[in-house]
């Protein structure tokens, strides 16, 4: 099946979420005069009643449905499709250029970089009611709403921005190869971009580093001498423990925070070690 195009700029419900993402920055910034900008914008677009928002509300209802089961979902792709079609698809083209001349105003172009967790599933939902679909592209599209689980074969996939994703990983990188170990780099990297493969690669990834912190761990009271039942031996102990029960564990930004600090004492043991 031919591979559907996606202009995230038209996406209202994209829209709505990178400008909720800015106004989170901006309110753990404590920047007020950003968040008071943002929540401007929305109130002006997005107001109750308007049709930008009857849209995002309805593509909203179908991204966010992954809990229902697959024939509720189906009835409410029916349902929703009914409604769709009410809305004024010209004036809502005409909403969403002013709403994108005002986020380029007020955050610069960059802001549709911004990485957004729903991304594949909100393009796919606004594919279903916006594409020109031939009968199979229909059918696959509502078949992916439907069970978001399931492995559908690569050229049936909607498209994913895939320059936006790299150029991504490049600004990280940029930002923080500097600052972070190279392992610290790679674990931030896998977590950020675990939804491109459903985070196979960040367990994969996080697995390794579990094995070889423990393993650095146990070494270092060798390589230090460490006495027996010493505060310092008893320490490292609990550590490894601590370690080892990652495994068992799923993975969350609390234990990510716990290997970051636990490469950064690794990297610190094998430098007073030489």
């Amino acid at each position: 099946m031919k591979r559907l195009k996606h202009n995230k700029k038209r996406n209202t419900l994209f829209l709505f979420e990178i400008l909720i993402q800015e106004m989170t920055k901006c309110i753990t910034a404590k920047d007020d005069e950003g968040k008071l900008n943002i929540l401007s914008i929305i109130k002006e677009f997005f107001a109750e009643g308007t049709d930008l928002k009857k849209e995002k509300d309805l593509l909203g209802n179908i991204v966010y449905s992954e809990n229902m089961t697959s024939r509720n979902v189906e009835r409410l792709i029916f349902h929703t499709r009914e409604e769709y079609a009410k809305l004024n698809s010209e004036f809502i083209f005409v909403q969403q250029t002013k709403l994108i001349k005002e986020i380029n105003k007020q955050l610069g172009s960059n802001v549709f970089k911004t990485f957004v967790k729903n991304y594949k599933r909100i393009a796919t939902a606004h594919q279903l009611f916006n594409a020109e679909l031939n009968p199979k592209q229909r059918v696959m599209i509502e078949q992916t709403l439907l069970n978001p689980k399931q492995k559908i074969a690569k050229e049936d996939l909607v498209h994913v921005d895939k320059l936006v994703y790299t150029k991504f990983v490049e600004n990280f990188n940029k930002k923080y190869a500097s600052e972070l170990f190279e392992e610290q780099s790679k674990l931030l990297t896998y977590y950020i971009t675990s939804f491109t493969d459903n985070g196979v690669g960040l367990k994969t990834f996080v697995n390794e580093e579990i094995s070889r912190i423990g393993v650095q761990l146990k070494e270092s009271i060798q390589n230090y001498e460490i006495q027996e039942n010493s505060e310092l031996e008893t320490g490292i102990g609990k550590i490894i423990e601590k370690v080892s029960n990652f495994s068992k564990t799923p993975i969350n930004e609390a234990m990510l925070k716990d290997i970051i600090n636990l490469q950064q004492l690794i990297r610190e043991l094998d430098s007073d070690a030489n």
